[in-house]
Protein backbone atom coordinates (compact mmCIF):
# COMPACT_ATOMS: atom_id res chain seq x y z
CA UNK A 1 0.00 0.00 0.00
CA UNK A 2 1.34 3.42 -0.97
CA UNK A 3 2.00 6.08 1.47
CA UNK A 4 -0.55 8.52 0.35
CA UNK A 5 -3.27 5.43 0.33
CA UNK A 6 -2.34 4.59 3.94
CA UNK A 7 -2.71 8.34 4.99
CA UNK A 8 -6.35 8.26 3.34
CA UNK A 9 -7.57 5.22 5.51
CA UNK A 10 -5.93 6.58 8.41
CA UNK A 11 -7.99 10.08 7.47
CA UNK A 12 -11.04 7.93 6.71
CA UNK A 13 -10.50 6.23 10.30
CA UNK A 14 -10.08 9.15 12.04
CA UNK A 15 -13.02 10.78 10.05
CA UNK A 16 -14.94 7.84 11.60
CA UNK A 17 -13.90 7.94 15.11
CA UNK A 18 -14.71 11.59 15.19
CA UNK A 19 -18.17 11.26 14.03
CA UNK A 20 -18.73 8.48 16.27
CA UNK A 21 -17.84 10.17 19.26
CA UNK A 22 -20.16 13.54 17.83
CA UNK A 23 -22.80 11.37 17.56
CA UNK A 24 -22.74 9.89 21.08
CA UNK A 25 -22.03 13.34 22.54
CA UNK A 26 -24.87 14.64 20.43
CA UNK A 27 -27.15 11.72 21.53
CA UNK A 28 -26.62 11.40 25.32
CA UNK A 29 -27.34 15.70 25.35
CA UNK A 30 -30.56 15.21 23.79
CA UNK A 31 -31.63 12.49 25.63
CA UNK A 32 -31.90 14.45 28.61
CA UNK A 33 -32.57 18.44 26.84
CA UNK A 34 -35.96 18.10 25.47
CA UNK A 35 -36.86 14.57 26.75
CA UNK A 36 -41.09 13.99 27.14
CA UNK A 37 -42.42 15.13 30.19
CA UNK A 38 -43.32 12.45 32.52
CA UNK A 39 -47.32 11.52 33.28
CA UNK A 40 -46.83 12.95 36.57
CA UNK A 41 -46.09 16.08 35.61
CA UNK A 42 -49.17 16.34 33.16
CA UNK A 43 -50.90 19.41 33.58
CA UNK A 44 -54.77 18.98 33.75
CA UNK A 45 -57.08 18.76 30.70
CA UNK A 46 -58.55 22.37 30.36
CA UNK A 47 -55.28 24.32 30.52
CA UNK A 48 -53.04 25.41 27.55
CA UNK A 49 -49.41 26.70 27.07
CA UNK A 50 -49.45 30.30 27.68
CA UNK A 51 -45.33 31.09 28.17
CA UNK A 52 -42.09 29.20 28.30
CA UNK A 53 -38.93 30.94 29.58
CA UNK A 54 -35.47 29.75 30.22
CA UNK A 55 -34.45 30.12 34.37
CA UNK A 56 -30.90 30.13 34.60
CA UNK A 57 -28.97 31.02 37.99
CA UNK A 58 -28.74 29.39 40.92
CA UNK A 59 -29.61 27.21 43.07
CA UNK A 60 -28.69 28.05 47.18
CA UNK A 61 -28.27 25.39 49.59
CA UNK A 62 -27.33 26.16 53.44
CA UNK A 63 -25.11 23.62 56.00
CA UNK A 64 -27.46 22.79 58.46
CA UNK A 65 -27.95 20.62 61.58
CA UNK A 66 -30.04 17.42 60.94
CA UNK A 67 -31.13 15.13 63.36
CA UNK A 68 -27.62 15.16 64.92
CA UNK A 69 -25.63 15.64 62.00
CA UNK A 70 -25.39 18.36 59.01
CA UNK A 71 -26.10 18.43 56.19
CA UNK A 72 -26.92 20.42 52.90
CA UNK A 73 -30.57 21.55 52.49
CA UNK A 74 -32.31 23.70 50.12
CA UNK A 75 -32.75 27.62 50.89
CA UNK A 76 -34.00 29.17 47.32
CA UNK A 77 -33.58 29.45 43.26
CA UNK A 78 -32.37 32.52 42.33
CA UNK A 79 -32.64 32.92 38.34
CA UNK A 80 -32.93 35.22 35.63
CA UNK A 81 -35.84 34.67 33.51
CA UNK A 82 -34.74 34.68 29.90
CA UNK A 83 -37.53 34.61 26.37
CA UNK A 84 -36.36 32.78 23.62
CA UNK A 85 -34.32 35.85 22.31
CA UNK A 86 -32.39 35.56 25.46
CA UNK A 87 -33.57 38.85 26.80
CA UNK A 88 -34.10 38.80 30.40
CA UNK A 89 -37.79 39.35 31.29
CA UNK A 90 -38.56 38.14 34.81
CA UNK A 91 -36.91 36.82 38.08
CA UNK A 92 -37.58 33.81 40.21
CA UNK A 93 -36.93 33.79 43.75
CA UNK A 94 -38.03 32.65 46.99
CA UNK A 95 -41.40 31.54 47.50
CA UNK A 96 -41.28 30.38 45.04
CA UNK A 97 -42.47 33.43 42.79
CA UNK A 98 -42.09 34.05 39.09
CA UNK A 99 -42.08 37.67 38.93
CA UNK A 100 -42.44 39.43 35.05
CA UNK A 101 -40.76 42.83 34.28
CA UNK A 102 -44.46 44.15 33.89
CA UNK A 103 -44.92 44.06 37.86
CA UNK A 104 -47.03 40.96 37.78
CA UNK A 105 -46.01 37.50 39.93
CA UNK A 106 -47.76 34.26 40.36
CA UNK A 107 -46.22 32.00 43.59
CA UNK A 108 -46.32 28.30 43.53
CA UNK A 109 -46.57 24.89 45.33
CA UNK A 110 -44.95 21.68 44.41
CA UNK A 111 -47.98 19.00 42.83
CA UNK A 112 -45.37 16.38 41.47
CA UNK A 113 -41.80 16.32 40.88
CA UNK A 114 -39.73 13.52 38.84
CA UNK A 115 -36.40 12.72 38.25
CA UNK A 116 -35.16 12.78 34.78
CA UNK A 117 -31.08 12.87 34.92
CA UNK A 118 -29.55 12.13 38.07
CA UNK A 119 -27.19 15.08 37.74
CA UNK A 120 -29.85 17.58 37.44
CA UNK A 121 -32.27 18.90 39.98
CA UNK A 122 -36.07 16.90 39.60
CA UNK A 123 -38.68 18.02 36.95
CA UNK A 124 -41.70 19.78 38.98
CA UNK A 125 -45.01 20.43 38.31
CA UNK A 126 -46.48 23.36 40.36
CA UNK A 127 -49.92 24.38 40.88
CA UNK A 128 -50.50 28.42 41.58
CA UNK A 129 -51.10 29.66 44.98
CA UNK A 130 -51.32 33.33 44.44
CA UNK A 131 -51.32 35.97 41.72
CA UNK A 132 -50.18 39.58 41.79
CA UNK A 133 -50.37 42.76 39.06
CA UNK A 134 -52.51 42.43 35.86
CA UNK A 135 -49.30 41.37 33.25
CA UNK A 136 -47.93 37.98 31.96
CA UNK A 137 -48.33 36.00 34.96
CA UNK A 138 -51.94 36.86 36.17
CA UNK A 139 -53.61 33.61 34.74
CA UNK A 140 -51.12 31.33 35.30
CA UNK A 141 -52.62 27.93 36.95
CA UNK A 142 -49.40 25.88 36.45
CA UNK A 143 -45.93 25.98 36.03
CA UNK A 144 -43.44 22.86 34.85
CA UNK A 145 -40.04 22.81 35.27
CA UNK A 146 -38.62 20.68 32.90
CA UNK A 147 -35.11 20.30 30.83
CA UNK A 148 -33.03 20.66 33.89
CA UNK A 149 -29.09 21.00 33.98
CA UNK A 150 -27.42 21.25 37.49
CA UNK A 151 -29.00 22.69 40.39
CA UNK A 152 -27.89 19.67 42.61
CA UNK A 153 -26.84 20.17 46.65
CA UNK A 154 -23.09 20.38 46.53
CA UNK A 155 -20.60 17.64 47.05
CA UNK A 156 -18.86 19.66 49.56
CA UNK A 157 -18.59 18.46 53.01
CA UNK A 158 -21.05 19.79 55.49
CA UNK A 159 -19.93 19.78 59.17
CA UNK A 160 -20.31 21.78 62.36
CA UNK A 161 -16.94 23.61 60.97
CA UNK A 162 -18.72 25.21 58.14
CA UNK A 163 -22.70 25.31 59.88
CA UNK A 164 -24.69 28.43 58.12
CA UNK A 165 -22.79 28.21 55.12
CA UNK A 166 -24.33 28.94 51.62
CA UNK A 167 -24.04 27.83 48.40
CA UNK A 168 -24.85 29.04 45.22
CA UNK A 169 -24.60 26.06 43.06
CA UNK A 170 -25.28 27.00 39.06
CA UNK A 171 -28.48 25.41 37.17
CA UNK A 172 -30.74 25.96 33.93
CA UNK A 173 -34.58 25.13 33.95
CA UNK A 174 -36.94 25.23 30.95
CA UNK A 175 -39.90 27.06 32.64
CA UNK A 176 -43.12 26.20 31.22
CA UNK A 177 -46.57 28.35 31.94
CA UNK A 178 -50.17 27.20 31.56
CA UNK A 179 -53.29 29.18 31.78
CA UNK A 180 -56.88 28.36 31.51
CA UNK A 181 -57.66 27.35 28.36
CA UNK A 182 -60.39 30.42 27.91
CA UNK A 183 -57.66 32.80 29.48
CA UNK A 184 -55.50 32.11 26.46
CA UNK A 185 -57.91 32.12 23.60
Amino acid sequence: MSIRSRTLHIALYIAAAVTLVSTVVVYAHASRRGAPVPEALSVPEGHKLKLALQGVGSQRYECAADSGSYAWKFVAPDADLLDHKGHVVGHHGAGPIWQSEDGSSVTAKKRAEATVAVSSIPWLLLEAASHEGDGTFADIAFIQRVDTEGGLAPDAACAEANSGEQVAVPYRALYRFFAARKSCD
